[in-house]
C-alpha cells in the first residue's frame, strides 16, 4: 500500500514481490524500500510513456475540433509552411492531435493547446481571427504572439473559451475589442497582451475581475488615461509578475490616500507579487515609491528604468532582503554609491547606468568584494572616476560594464583569475597604456574597450578568450600589426571592431581560412588593402560590413555580392574601388543601407534591388549607357520603381544627364534625396512635391535644370533643406513657401541628426537586437541611421551627419529667379541658412526680415534689391554671415548691435549706402574735422580747457582712473575697430565657438536620452 501510493498507479509484479518480504531488520527493510521506488519510478515513466502512446494511437482528435483547426488555416497565410502537417484527407493525417502545434489531452482527445507563436523563422499573417476558435472549448493554452494577426472586433467567442489559464497575444497587429471581452476568464492565470503598437486602453477595470492571474503582461500598451491602474492591480490576490513597461502610466496625484482606501478593504491583498516592470513611464518618485515599499518582502525582481526618479537612491530598499535584480538606470540620481547595497546579500543583478552618481570606482568595487551572489553589475554613464581597481574581490561577477564614466589611468584588471566573467565593458573613457591581460579572463565572450586611448599593439593574450564571441577595439590609439595568430584560438567570434585605429594594420595570407563565421565586422580606417581580403568569401552571415577608408584599390571581385543575403549595413566608402558596379542582388532578406560613395566606380548604373533601403553613390565616376532601364544612354535609371523601401537616395558628383525619371515617384518613402553635380537638364517634376510626403532632404544643385519652382514643393511639409543653386531656374518665389512647415518651426527636429528608421519586420522585434543596436542606435522596434548631407555653408562645403538636424536651410543661389522677395519668406522662423545670392530679385528686402531668429547665415548679394536695409536685421542676434553686396541699396547701414562687426565687404557695390563701415557718411554726419573744430578755439587752445582750467585740475586723480581704464579697454576694442582683418577674424572665431558650444550641448542631451 505504501509503495501504491508513492508510484501512483498499479504497481508491478516485481515490486509486490519485493513487499511482501518485507525484512524485520530496519536497515534492510529501508534499503529495499529505496529500491522499491527506483524501480517504481522507471516503470511509472515507462507507464505514461505507453498511455501517451496508447492515447495517441487510439484516442483522436474530436472531428469538430478538427474542422475548426482546417478551418483557421484557411484564414491565415502561412508564408513559411509551419503548417503543413495540418491536412485533410488521408487517414494518416486525420488525427489533429498528431499535428504539430497542437496538443491533446490523451484520455479525451479534446485539444488543448494550440501554440501558433512566430519567430525569426516564420510567423502567420491574418486579417482577422475569429470563430473559427469558437469549437475549442477546452483550450487552456493559447498562443498567437508575434504574428501579423488581427484580432477581430467580433471576437466575443474567445470569453466562451472558459478553460483558458494561458493566453499570449502579444506584439500582435491589432488587439480589437480583445482585454473587454476577457471579463469573464475567472480561470485565467497568464494573460500577456505587451505590443510594440501603443493601443489605448481606458481603463483597467477589467484586470480586476481575473482574481486568478499570476502573470500579466500590458508592456507597450497606451495606459495615460487608466488612472485606476493602482487599484485594479491590487484586486489580483495571485498576482506574481506584473509587467507595464513602456505604458505611459498616468501620476497619481494622491496615491497615499488611494493606497489607504485600498487597504482598508478586504479584498484586496497583493502579496505575491514577485517581479515587477515599471520602466519607460517618466514616473517621479511620488507616484512609485509609496506603492513599491509595502512589497519590501516579496518583490525579488524590480526594473525602473528610465522613470524620473530622482534625489539619492533610498534606504528604503535595504529592506529588499529578498532582491535579486534592481535596475534603476535612466533616472536622475546623483550623489556617492550607497554602501547598503552590499548588505543585499541575495542580489545578483544592479544596473545603475545612465545616472549622475559620482564617486571613486574603487570604493564601489569595494561594497561587493567578497559578494558570493553578484553577478551582473551595470555602473555605464555616470561619474564615477579614478581607474579600473582588481576585480578579482567579486569572484561571483560574470557581467561587469563601466561605459561612458570618468574613468583615467590604467586598467589594471586582474591579479587572479575570473573563471565566471563573461561580459567585461570599459569602453568610452580615458584609459590609456597598455590592454589589460585577458588570459586573467578565461571565459569572456564580450570584450568592449573601444573609444578609449590604449596606445600599444594588440596584446597576444587575446588569443586565449577561445570563448569570444564579441570584440571592440575601435577608436583607440593601436599599433603593429594583426595576424591569423591572434584569430587561432577565436572560433566562435562573431563581432570584431577594430576601427579608427589610423597604425593598425590587417596583414593575412590570402589562403587563410578563419575558424570563426563572422556577423559583423568593423574595420573602417584601418590598413586592409589594397585588395580585397580573400578570406571575405569564407564569410556567410554578415549583417554589418564596414571597411571604409581602408586603402582598398581593386575591382569588386566575384564573388563578394555572395556572402551574405541577412546583410543589413554595408559600407565601403572613401577607398579607390574602381571599374563596374555589378548588379545590387535582389536576394536581401532585409533592407540594406549600402554606402560605396567617394570611390572610383565607373560605367553604368546597375540593377538595384527592390529591397534596399538606403543607397549612396555620390562622388564616383558613373557614365555611359543605361539603356536596360531607360533605353537612352546616361540618365537616371527607372529601377529605382521597383525600390518601394528606398528612405535615402545619394547620387551627387557624378556624370549622369537627362530628365529626373517619373517611375523614381513610387519610391513614396524617400526622405532624402541628393542629386546635385551632375549633368540634368528639363523641369523639375511637379509630382515630387505629392510623392514624397516625407521628404526632409531635397539637393538638386550644381545641373542644368531650368523651368519654374514647382508650386507643389510646397506640399513638402517636413522638408528643412533645399538646395536648387547652381542651375538654371526662373520666374518668381512662390509665396506658398510659407507652408514649409518644418523650416517655419524653429526647433523642429528633437534630435542633432536626420534619422531614418528602418523598422524589424515583427517577428524578429525581440531578437539579436543587443549587437546590431550597439552598432547602429535602436529603439525597440527598429534601428535609426544617421543621414548625412554635403551642404554649402557661409561659402564653404561641409558635410553635416550628427547636426544635420540642426540645420535648416534654403539655398536658391545662382539662378535666374526674378520678381520681388515674398514676404512670406520671413515666416520661416527654423531657417539658418538664407541664400538668394546671384539672381534677378528687384523690389526691397521684407520688412520683417529681422523676426527670423535662428537665421545665422544671409546672403542676398549680386541681385537688384533697392531701399533701405530694414532696421529689424540688427536684431538678429545669431546672425554671423550677412552679404548685401551688389545691389541698388540705399540709405543708411543699421549699427545696432553686433551690426558693427561686418566690415565693408558685405555692402560694397550698393552706391546709395552709407554709415559705418562704408566711408561715405550719411547726411547730417559730421567729419572728423568737425568734430575737431567745435572742440578747439581759433587760437588753437581748448576753450574747454580755459573756461574748466581749474575744475580739470580739480578732477585730476578721476580723470587717470578713467584713461586707465579707456586705455585698458580700447587697447583691445579700439584694435579690432580700426584692424579690418582682426575685427572679422575676432568675431567669426566667437561664432564658431557659439556653434561649436551649442552643438556639444545638444550632442549631450542627445546621448542623456539615449
Amino acid at each position: 500500500m505504501m509503495t501504491e501510493s508513492i508510484c501512483t498507479g498499479q504497481p508491478p509484479a516485481a515490486i509486490l514481490s519485493l513487499l511482501m518480504m518485507f525484512p524485520k531488520n530496519v536497515f534492510q527493510f529501508n534499503s529495499l524500500l529505496f529500491l522499491a521506488i527506483i524501480l517504481c519510478f522507471f516503470t511509472m515513466n515507462s507507464n505514461v510513456g505507453k498511455s501517451s502512446n496508447v492515447g495517441k494511437m487510439n484516442i483522436k482528435c474530436i472531428e469538430n475540433e478538427r474542422r475548426a483547426l482546417l478551418k483557421l488555416k484557411a484564414e491565415i497565410v502561412d508564408g513559411f509552411g509551419l503548417l503543413t502537417s495540418w491536412r485533410a484527407g488521408a487517414e494518416e493525417d486525420d488525427d489533429c492531435c498528431l499535428w504539430q502545434r497542437v496538443g491533446c489531452d490523451n484520455e479525451t482527445g479534446h485539444i488543448t493547446m494550440l501554440d501558433l507563436r512566430g519567430n525569426p523563422e516564420g510567423y502567420f499573417v491574418a486579417n482577422w481571427i475569429n470563430q473559427s476558435l469558437a469549437e475549442l472549448h477546452h483550450l487552456n493554452y493559447l498562443d498567437l504572439s508575434s504574428n501579423d494577426l488581427m484580432i477581430a472586433e467580433h471576437s466575443e467567442f474567445i470569453g466562451s473559451l472558459s478553460k483558458l489559464k494561458y493566453l499570449n497575444v502579444s506584439f500582435i497587429t491589432s488587439l480589437g475589442p480583445l482585454p473587454y471581452i476577457l471579463a469573464n476568464q475567472t480561470e485565467l492565470e497568464t494573460l500577456d497582451l505587451s505590443s510594440y503598437r501603443p493601443f489605448r486602453f481606458r481603463n483597467l477595470a477589467w484586470v480586476s475581475h481575473l482574481r486568478s492571474l499570476r502573470y500579466l503582461g500590458l508592456s507597450g500598451l497606451n495606459l495615460n488615461k487608466a488612472t485606476d491602474w493602482v487599484e485594479a492591480i491590487h484586486q489580483l490576490p495571485s498576482l506574481q509578475e506584473l509587467h507595464l513597461s513602456d505604458t505611459d502610466l498616468p501620476v497619481i496625484a494622491n496615491i497615499q490616500s488611494s493606497l489607504q482606501l485600498i487597504y482598508s478593504s478586504r479584498n484586496t491583498s497583493t502579496t505575491f507579487l514577485h517581479t515587477l516592470d515599471l520602466s519607460l513611464n517618466k514616473l517621479p518618485s511620488s507616484s512609485i515609491y509609496p506603492w513599491l515599499f509595502n512589497f519590501n518582502h516579496s518583490l525579488r525582481y524590480i526594473d525602473l528604468s528610465a522613470n524620473h526618479l530622482q534625489g539619492t537612491l533610498p534606504d528604503n530598499f535595504r529592506t529588499f532582503l529578498s532582491l535579486e535584480h534592481l535596475d534603476l538606470s535612466s533616472n536622475h540620481f546623483q550623489g556617492g554609491f550607497p554602501r547598503f547595497l552590499g548588505n543585499l546579500t541575495g542580489l545578483k543583478s544592479l544596473i545603475l547606468s545612465g545616472n549622475n552618481l559620482t564617486g571613486e570606482l574603487f570604493s564601489v568595487m569595494e561594497v561587493f568584494s567578497g559578494a558570493n551572489t553578484l553577478k551582473q553589475l551595470n555602473l555605464s554613464w555616470n561619474r564615477f572616476n579614478g581607474s579600473i581597481p582588481d576585480i578579482s574581490g567579486i569572484p561571483s561577477l560574470m557581467d561587469l560594464r563601466l561605459q561612458g564614466n570618468q574613468l583615467k589611468g590604467f586598467f589594471q584588471g586582474s591579479i587572479e583569475v575570473l573563471h565566471n566573467l563573461v561580459v567585461l565593458d570599459a569602453s568610452q573613457n580615458q584609459l590609456i597604456g597598455t590592454l589589460p591581460d585577458l588570459s586573467f579572463f578565461p571565459s569572456l565572450r564580450e570584450l568592449y574597450l573601444d573609444h578609449n586611448q590604449f596606445n600599444t599593439s594588440l596584446t597576444s593574450s587575446i588569443g586565449c578568450l577561445s570563448q569570444l564571441a564579441v570584440l571592440y577595439l575601435g577608436s583607440n590609439q593601436l599599433e603593429g600589426i594583426i595576424t591569423e595568430a591572434h584569430f587561432l584560438t577565436l572560433s566562435k567570434l562573431n563581432v570584431i571592431d577594430l576601427s579608427f585605429n589610423l597604425h593598425l594594420e590587417l596583414k593575412l595570407a590570402s589562403n587563410w581560412i578563419p575558424p570563426f563565421q563572422l556577423a559583423a565586422m568593423e574595420l573602417g580606417h584601418l590598413k586592409i588593402g589594397p585588395a580585397f581580403p580573400k578570406w571575405l568569401e569564407t564569410q556567410r552571415h554578415f549583417f554589418h560590413l564596414d571597411m571604409s577608408n581602408a586603402g582598398i584599390s581593386d575591382v569588386f571581385p566575384s564573388w563578394f555580392w555572395d556572402i551574405s543575403p541577412d546583410l543589413e549595413y554595408l559600407n565601403l566608402s572613401s577607398n579607390q574601388i574602381y571599374g563596374p558596379l555589378p548588379d545590387l542582388p535582389s536576394k536581401f532578406r532585409l533592407f540594406p543601407i549600402i554606402d560605396l560613395r567617394s570611390n572610383y566606380l565607373s560605367g553604368e548604373l546597375p540593377n538595384i534591388t527592390p529591397d534596399i533601403m538606403f543607397l549612396d553613390l555620390s562622388q564616383n565616376k558613373f557614365t555611359g549607357s543605361i539603356s536596360v532601364f531607360c533605353n537612352s544612354s546616361r540618365k537616371i535609371p527607372t529601377a529605382f520603381e521597383r525600390s518601394i523601401h528606398l528612405q535615402s537616395l545619394h547620387l551627387q558628383n557624378n556624370y549622369f544627364e537627362g530628365e529626373i525619371p517619373m517611375k523614381l515617384g513610387t519610391c513614396a518613402l524617400l526622405k532624402v534625396i541628393d542629386l546635385g553635380g551632375n549633368i540634368l537638364s528639363g523641369n523639375i517634376p511637379a509630382w515630387i512635391g505629392s510623392s514624397f510626403p516625407g521628404l526632409v532632404v531635397l539637393i538638386l544643385r550644381s545641373n542644368e535644370f531650368s523651368g519654374t519652382i514647382p508650386l507643389s514643393f510646397c506640399n513638402l511639409a517636413h522638408l528643412q533643406i533645399l538646395d536648387l543653386s547652381q542651375n538654371n531656374f526662373s520666374g518668381p518665389i512662390q509665396k506658398c513657401i510659407s507652408r514649409l512647415t518644418a523650416m517655419t518651426e524653429e526647433y523642429i527636429s528633437t534630435t542633432n541628426s536626420v534619422k531614418l528608421l528602418f523598422k524589424f519586420p515583427s517577428f524578429i522585434v525581440n531578437i539579436d537586437t543587443i549587437e546590431r543596436c550597439r552598432l547602429v542606435e535602436c529603439n525597440g522596434i527598429g534601428k535609426y541611421f544617421s543621414e548625412s548631407a554635403f551642404l554649402t555653408w557661409k561659402g564653404t562645403g561641409y558635410e553635416y551627419s550628427n547636426t544635420l538636424g540642426l540645420v535648416k536651410m534654403l539655398d536658391l543661389s545662382s539662378n535666374f529667379l526674378h520678381g520681388e522677395i515674398p514676404v512670406e519668406i520671413t515666416s520661416l522662423n527654423g531657417l539658418v541658412g538664407l541664400n538668394l545670392s546671384r539672381n534677378n530679385f528687384t523690389g526691397s528686402i521684407p520688412q520683417n526680415l529681422g523676426k527670423m531668429p535662428s537665421l545665422n547665415f544671409l546672403d542676398l548679394s549680386w541681385n537688384l534689391i533697392s531701399g533701405s536695409i530694414p532696421s529689424s536685421i540688427s536684431e538678429l542676434g545669431k546672425l554671423g554671415v550677412l552679404n548685401l553686396s551688389y545691389n541698388n541699396l540705399s540709405g543708411r547701414i543699421p549699427t545696432r548691435e553686433h551690426f558693427l562687426t561686418f566690415d565693408n565687404s558685405s555692402y560694397i557695390s550698393n552706391s546709395q549706402l552709407c554709415g559705418s563701415p562704408l566711408a561715405l557718411l550719411c547726411p547730417g554726419d559730421k567729419t572728423p574735422q568737425d568734430s575737431e573744430s567745435n572742440v578747439v578755439g581759433g587760437d588753437g587752445i581748448s576753450t574747454h580747457h580755459h573756461e574748466h582750467e581749474d575744475r580739470f585740475l580739480d578732477m585730476g586723480f578721476y580723470f587717470f582712473m578713467i584713461f586707465g581704464f579707456v586705455f585698458g579697454f580700447w587697447g583691445v576694442v579700439g584694435t579690432l575697430v580700426l584692424k579690418k582683418s582682426w575685427r572679422h577674424t575676432f568675431f567669426r572665431s566667437l561664432n564658431k565657438l557659439e556653434d561649436l558650444v551649442y552643438v556639444a550641448l545638444e550632442l549631450n542631451k542627445a546621448r542623456l536620452r539615449r
